[in-house]
């Protein structure tokens, strides 16, 4: 279990060498024992971003495009709101898809391994993409719908590429190894848009969506072709005694049980669960409105956002593979959150004032960047809690809960967004509303960081007797 058993209030921050005493030695990644392996799993991820951001850019562009085939005559305010309003369901479905099954999948990969879970969900990314052509071709929604509920489960994927690095690597390593994932991520941002940008340019007008999305296909294809070069962990994890196999006899099924058990045993754990849960939520706001808002605030198109989103990427890898290991020789991984939450206040900062410049839009969303990076260490801190043979289940059941906040955060962002800016009736005009909301919730966010971090000690969990 993990107990408050110590008040760290009296501890310094850092200590006569200028180093947080909570630090571990960390060992060489060049002298990681499965280094090919880590860079196949990192390169699949760059791929899987790659060809998401493909797909999710073209995806405001079919809303917009249903739009005005179907009411030609609405302004341009008034077209905003109606697209944004039907991409919310779009954008919301997926995560209340991924907290029912999630949880179920991430069991699944504890047992079976974490390949069949890559295959699974990569394969529902590939069957959205071919709903989404149907979707362009027809002008009727519900087979994107239908397709982009069911592709929730595709986040499943991420989940195991987690439990990958887990399997693979020491304690002293994850938090190095999920912040790393910042280059993937921050590759594939970069990449995605500008492939978007040059098909965009390169297609005739009636054609782009169509070749966009088949680009994004073949993206996804190449992904799911490295799956079967790389080793299944889990296997490893055995013959290395990480996992004992007489544990599975013993492990409850219902991965809901779990995870609830999980929060009523462990209150160390409960509480960085509710950070991620508050960090998924209050990060979704830039994600849901970028490119309504861009347009209607700074008239930017496709070209304008592809490059944006690009931007995003090269302040991902900034954040993911230089300032964060740097703060991490000098701060534990708790902390680190921290300045990231306290990051993404100012962030918000910038953001709530970005009416009066694009620049500050820039800003913001550059430190927003971060928030990518923060919720991968934050399921580091998960991670190196439970024992191995519960990752898949727990880390999964955390990002399903955090994917419950998410389906909120883009329903009620994107409504909040297109209330402000219908311009009817004396509703107040105000586009950076859900910005100045989440500022909020980072401040109450930090806040609570600091409690947490404070009064609770972290002390992994051995066996999943002690939860189940």
């Amino acid at each position: 279990m993990l107990i408050n058993d110590e008040d760290l209030s009296k501890e310094p921050l850092l200590n006569k060498n200028g180093v947080d005493d909570e630090i571990k030695v960390k060992s060489s990644l060049r002298q990681h024992k499965y280094f090919k392996q880590l860079l196949l799993i990192y390169l699949f991820y760059t791929l899987a971003v790659m060809s998401d951001y493909v797909f999710s850019i073209e995806i405001p562009n079919v809303f917009l495009n249903y739009v005005n085939y179907n009411f030609p005559n609405l302004s341009i305010f008034e077209t905003q709101s109606k697209a944004s309003y039907y991409k919310s369901f779009s954008d919301s479905l997926p995560y209340a898809t991924y907290f029912l099954f999630g949880p179920l999948l991430g069991i699944l990969s504890d047992k079976y391994g974490r390949k069949p879970i890559m295959f699974i969900g990569i394969g529902s990314s590939i069957l959205d993409v071919v709903a989404c052509i149907i979707t362009v071709k027809t002008n009727c929604l519900y087979y994107f719908y239908v397709s982009h509920t069911f592709a929730g489960i595709s986040n499943a994927a991420a989940a195991a590429i987690f439990s990958f690095l887990k399997d693979l690597s020491e304690d002293d390593q994850l938090p190095l190894l999920y912040s790393l994932l910042g280059a993937s991520i921050g590759i594939g941002v970069i990449t995605g848009p500008l492939i978007f940008i040059g098909l965009s340019s390169l297609s005739l007008s009636s054609s782009s969506s169509y070749i966009i999305l088949y680009v994004a296909g073949g993206l996804m294809i190449l992904c799911i072709s490295i799956i079967p070069f790389l080793k299944e962990s889990t296997e490893i994890a055995k013959l290395e005694n990480k996992i004992n196999i007489d544990k599975y006899n013993n492990q409850t099924l219902n991965p809901f049980k779990l995870v609830k058990n999980l929060f009523s045993n462990s209150p160390f754990i409960s509480f960085v669960i509710l950070i991620y849960v508050l960090m998924s939520f209050s990060s979704e706001d830039v994600n849901t409105s970028y490119y309504y808002y861009s347009e209607l605030m700074y008239s930017w198109g496709k070209k304008e956002n592809g490059l944006y989103l690009g931007s995003q990427g090269v302040f991902i890898i900034i954040w993911g593979v230089l300032i964060i290991p740097i703060l991490l020789k000098y701060f534990s991984t708790r902390k680190t959150v921290s300045i990231g939450i306290g990051v993404g206040i100012i962030a918000h900062i910038s953001l709530v004032f970005s009416g009066y410049s694009k620049y500050l839009w820039i800003f913001g969303s550059a430190l927003n960047a971060n928030g990518t990076n923060n919720l991968s260490l934050i399921q580091s801190i998960v991670s190196n809690s439970i024992p191995y043979n519960l990752q898949g289940t727990i880390i999964t059941g955390t990002q399903a809960i955090g994917s419950m906040a998410t389906f909120l955060a883009s329903l009620i962002f994107e409504n909040i967004y297109s209330y402000f800016t219908a311009n009817s009736g004396n509703r107040i005009y105000y586009p950076q509303a859900t910005y100045a909301l989440n500022g909020l919730i980072f401040i109450i966010t930090f806040l609570i960081s600091l409690f947490v971090w404070k009064n609770y000690k972290e002390k992994k969990i051995q066996t999943q007797n002690e939860i189940n």
